[in-house]
């Protein structure tokens, strides 16, 4: 009886899931894919556009970008963590377009479930997760003031700019603004 009734629930969901998405307009229906799994159902965002690797740039050693970031943000001191020894500095346009491509900023913000730091968090992951990405100096930064979590990047002039994971924009670090901590 039991599992009737959990097997009816599940077809049921199913159903209902099935007409979201049919009759969601094309856009999303395109972005969209599901899978079934152990009475799970599993429905993630995703780009059906491919993103080319960065059309030029510049490799550097991890003590360029220290240098650079430290200049920008000399109270962060020793909490700048590298996973790597040398990045890719691009141009502001790759960054763009990659941002264009990214779903990031399209996720629902919930307050202390699915806020500013798993937007950051989300977007450097997609970076890392496509290989020609995977080595441009994009990264985390967390603001002890204003409280805040963002993503940054060095470009191939040196300059350091912020990304608002939430909303794509890219622009540079406010005056009053202390950074706390950041990872590329």
């Amino acid at each position: 009886m039991a599992t009737t009734k959990l097997a009816v629930m599940f077809l049921i969901q199913l159903v209902i899931l099935w007409g979201m998405l049919y009759f969601m307009p094309g856009f999303m229906r395109e972005r969209c894919e599901f899978e079934v799994t152990h009475e799970v159902l599993v429905v993630s965002v995703t780009n059906a556009h491919t993103l080319a690797p960065p059309t030029s740039g510049e490799w550097v050693s991890t003590e360029y970008v220290a240098e650079r970031l430290l200049e920008q943000f000399p109270e962060v001191g020793s909490r700048i963590y590298f996973k790597d020894s040398r990045y890719l500095l691009v141009h502001t346009d790759d960054v763009e377009r990659l941002l264009s491509w990214d779903a990031t900023d399209e996720f629902v913000y919930v307050a202390e479930q699915y806020d500013c730091d798993n937007y950051e968090l989300r977007l450097w992951g997609q970076v890392n997760s496509l290989p020609e990405w995977a080595g441009v100096s994009l990264g985390l930064i967390w603001f002890a003031e204003p409280s805040h979590a963002l993503n940054f990047f060095v470009d191939v002039d040196g300059n350091i700019w912020l990304i608002e994971p939430q909303s794509d924009s890219v622009f540079e670090t406010p005056q009053d603004w202390e950074a706390f901590l950041i990872m590329l």
